[in-house]
């Protein structure tokens, strides 16, 4: 039998217990009213940042005024979404604090977003309830909250790299790295990147040195893995490692610390029942026989394919070339023929090396083992896929050659846009530099893949895709020239030789693919309100 006091006692505690219960079912009422209120205020800022950055999409647009009608565009839809009309909110400005009526809600746009890395082609929406009222949390003092959720939209065009360098950073103790900044080195008194199209991508950094300069077009940027306030380098910032001009271009973008750039691993072109030759008996001729309509002609390439007094022009069919491929006189002149060529004992260059050049229409591809070189260092000329003399875009370039399989030398990813880019030269991966398609510092003999180099006293023009996943490819200009290169992926690469080169992505990344950026809509890390 309880005595009286200890049925108190069971009193006090029901009601202490029924309290606890009582405040936890208010908590829990109030908190899915919160819930409610941002999946709403999620929905309209979702709508509203990808409605407002279809304004940035194509790169190297973002002015002051495409800016103010992003913003405008993206109130716009707020104010169907609220039923409102006539908001005084500034468009002019990032971050204007609008009072959306008498809905309790406020919002912030800001063009590019605040998110790291920075998008120059993105928008950012916050929406706010600075003061939802709770019903039942009163009970326990707390009598409302700031309420708000946050939203970005991105143009994705990552993958439109002119220049892609795929060596991983190699990390030592301290923050140490062996690797620092040494995938992608602008080098030399008048050395200059010029990138008229594309970014650029590395998987440590990129580098200037001796008054050597890279040069972006409007709006693209160098993503770098690396972030050089680490250490190693001694710069002080993540971009300190290239040169900038005084807006600060190039501007860096910092990607790190991952996951990497991966491997494309684009198709090697096949040389299954090819025919094997010295560089003599692959001598056709150029202007008659069987070969003589894939010449091009006289009037649209004379300009290259003419040789001067004493200097010799000579066609080749493709297949696998087992001797060194060498032009020894500076007035020679070398044509390949449209198809796929395997140099096994690779080149050496010293007049012009030429093919492609017939406008959209198939062009070559050139393989050398990683075994191998092509020492292009007294080389006058290369002009590979370029087409005619009078063309100068992408759209006119020569078309993928064809190998011995029948198989089109084309570039083949998972990015749709990204198909069928004509490859002009390819270097077989060491497989020790790789595991699946990322790179790793494994056990390939990345001193001596020293396969590719480029070089042009007078004239450098190499179109399409340069393919040497684990090739630290060389580029080393003549002086008096500016050169044009389409995109290369390579382990690492340098550029030397005091002339000015055009990079190109050697394709129109338009307005890329765009979408919300999970670090504001929906991901882990919630971004700035």
């Amino acid at each position: 039998m309880k005595r009286p006091h200890e049925r108190g006692q069971v009193l006090v505690l029901f009601a202490g217990s029924m309290i606890a219960l009582l405040a936890m079912a208010a908590l829990a009422i109030d908190l899915s009213s919160v819930y409610s209120l941002q999946q709403t205020e999620k929905a309209a800022a979702d709508a509203a940042a990808l409605a407002g950055a279809q304004q940035l999409t194509i790169v190297g647009t973002q002015s002051t005024s495409v800016r103010q009608q992003a913003r405008s565009d993206a109130w716009a839809i707020l104010q169907g979404r609220f039923g409102l009309s006539g908001l005084p909110c500034d468009t002019s400005v990032d971050d204007s604090d609008c009072a959306l009526g008498s809905t309790g809600y406020h919002a912030f746009i800001t063009t590019p977003a605040k998110t790291t890395p920075k998008n120059q082609q993105s928008l950012q929406v916050t929406l706010s309830f600075p003061n939802y009222q709770l019903a039942f949390a009163r009970l326990v003092g707390q009598n409302g909250w700031n309420v708000w959720q946050g939203s970005v939209a991105v143009n994705d065009r990552r993958h439109s790299y002119a220049v892609e360098t795929l060596q991983p950073p190699a990390p030592k103790p301290n923050n140490l790295d062996a690797n620092l900044c040494k995938d992608l080195a602008v080098n030399g008194n008048g050395t200059v990147l010029n990138v008229v199209h594309g970014d650029i991508g590395t998987n440590t950094s990129a580098t200037t040195t001796n008054a050597g300069l890279i040069q972006l077009a409007s709006g693209y940027v160098i993503d770098h893995i690396d972030d050089i306030s680490l250490g190693g380098c001694s710069y002080a910032t993540p971009d300190a490692t290239w040169s900038q001009d005084l807006t600060g271009q190039p501007v860096g973008h910092y990607i790190g610390p991952g996951p990497l750039l991966q491997d494309p691993n684009d198709p090697i072109a096949q040389f299954t029942h090819a025919t094997s030759f010295t560089q003599a008996s692959g001598a056709v001729p150029c202007t008659t026989g069987s070969w003589a309509g894939d010449f091009p002609d006289a009037t649209t390439a004379s300009q290259w394919l003419t040789p001067p007094a004493g200097g010799t022009l000579t066609c080749y069919q493709p297949g696998i070339y087992t001797d060194k491929f060498s032009l020894t006189s500076n007035k020679d002149i070398a044509y390949l023929m449209p198809g796929a060529y395997e140099f096994t004992a690779g080149m050496k260059l010293g007049g012009t090396l030429a093919g492609g050049l017939v406008d959209s229409q198939p062009g070559v591809v050139l393989v050398l083992p990683q075994t191998t070189t092509l020492d292009p260092n007294n080389a006058v000329g290369m002009i590979l896929n370029v087409g005619s003399s009078s063309c100068g875009a992408n759209s006119c370039r020569a078309t993928p050659a064809v190998d011995f399989s029948g198989t089109s030398a084309a570039t083949s990813t998972l990015i749709k846009t990204l198909e069928g880019l004509t490859v002009t030269m390819e270097v077989p991966r060491d497989e020790g530099c790789f595991s699946g398609t990322n790179p790793i510092m494994g056990t390939c003999s990345i001193n001596q893949n020293h396969t590719i180099g480029l070089a042009g006293t007078g004239v450098l023009l190499v179109a399409g895709v340069l393919y040497g996943p684990s090739d630290n490819m060389n580029i080393n200009g003549g002086s008096s020239q500016t050169g044009v290169v389409g995109q290369i992926i390579s382990w690492t690469v340098t550029y030397t030789g005091g002339s000015v080169l055009n990079q190109d992505f050697p394709v129109n990344d338009g307005k890329g693919v765009l979408r919300l950026d999970k670090a504001c809509s929906g991901g882990d890390t919630p971004c700035t309100p």
